[in-house]
């Protein structure tokens, strides 16, 4: 035959009164030391929650704020640089101006790439999940702004560096042509190349394609006159016409660099209309989201206190079926042994 396990109930009446309530205050201790150990777990949790929410969308809005605001100080020192470098020199204007920019640039590739690793992130929160298509847009349209900031100060590198550019190419050929056309000591000759000198002044000044065009207008007589000159000998008049076809093929080269450096600009002013509503609405998103994470936030704090409550109604009907237990097994015998004891006192020794 097999034994059948005690009840509960047998188990509890065997026990004597003091290991009753031995057993009846550690239960009461472990109930409390349950309540206070949970509620400190749903806080913790509730807190994380809400730092890394706040912390994932507020760093978003950083890196979108922060983008949006050294791109546009990028362009202006570009612009700067375009403009200034004529009177400023190549080299003043580059470390006043260009290195400032290559530095914006930098700043924003950096926050571009951190952008991209939050949106990629699995704490992204639905929101930016569900704008897959603005959030790939926008990094799109950074990635090409930054390559045409880059690309606009090679141009202007290419344009007046020192030595290597077409400008000093320009001036290094013109003054070659000019102490040849002073030896050859024919006015004529000497007023039609600074004429063509004017010019191409202008054009340097103002940016007008029609000076560069009075330039070479005037280049063709001037070739004539070198290669008819009596004054010149053969060697001089090689060496004049050799810097002569380097100066236009110098001013035409400026000329297209010019026109790239332009449409850059212009590209600039696009891009900049292209990215401007993007990142109005990425910032709206990342506001939205932190009034999410904060409605999350309440509804965590929500779900904390239903729980406090489940576990405080638990407490309760844990300590009154303690009570039960109590009043059945131990208060309602001492109330019967003291009914006992007064009808022996009253002289009824029978019972």
């Amino acid at each position: 035959m097999t034994s059948k396990m005690p009840s509960i109930s047998k188990i509890w009446k065997r026990l004597n009164i003091t290991r009753k309530f031995s057993l009846t205050l550690g239960l009461l201790v472990g109930l409390n030391v349950l309540m206070a150990m949970t509620s400190l777990i749903v806080l913790r949790q509730i807190r994380i929650e809400t730092e890394t929410a706040i912390n994932h969308s507020t760093a978003i809005q950083h890196d979108i704020l922060e983008m949006d605001r050294g791109l546009q100080k990028a362009r202006r020192l570009e612009m700067q640089f375009f403009f200034r470098y004529p009177t400023l020199g190549y080299a003043e204007a580059y470390q006043q101006y260009a290195l400032p920019a290559a530095e914006q640039i930098v700043q924003v590739a950096a926050a571009n790439t951190q952008l991209e690793e939050l949106l990629s992130d699995s704490k992204t929160a639905d929101i930016w999940q569900e704008n897959t298509a603005n959030s790939n847009l926008y990094i799109l349209a950074i990635n090409r702004h930054i390559a045409s900031v880059e690309e606009a100060t090679q141009l202007i590198a290419q344009l007046a560096a020192d030595e290597t550019g077409l400008i000093p190419q320009l001036t290094h050929s013109e003054t070659h042509l000019l102490a040849i056309i002073e030896a050859a000591g024919e006015s004529d000759m000497l007023l039609l190349f600074r004429e063509m000198q004017s010019y191409k002044n202008e054009y340097l000044v103002t940016r007008q394609r029609s000076s560069m065009q009075a330039a070479f207008n005037l280049a063709a007589p001037l070739q004539e006159n070198l290669e008819t000159s009596p004054a010149l000998n053969a060697a001089q008049r090689t060496q004049a016409l050799k810097h002569l076809d380097a100066y236009l093929t110098a001013a035409n080269e400026v000329l297209d660099v010019d026109v790239a450096i332009l449409g850059k600009f212009n590209e600039f002013d696009l891009q900049a209309a292209a990215i401007q509503p993007i990142t109005t609405r990425m910032i709206h998103l990342s506001n939205q989201e932190v009034e999410n994470a904060q409605k999350r936030i309440t509804t965590s704090g929500r779900h904390a206190n239903s729980t406090l409550l489940a576990i405080a109604v638990i407490g309760m009907g844990i300590a009154v079926s303690i009570a039960l237990a109590l009043n059945q097994s131990i208060t309602r015998n001492i109330i019967k042994l003291t009914n006992v004891a007064s009808l022996f006192e009253a002289g009824r020794l029978n019972t």
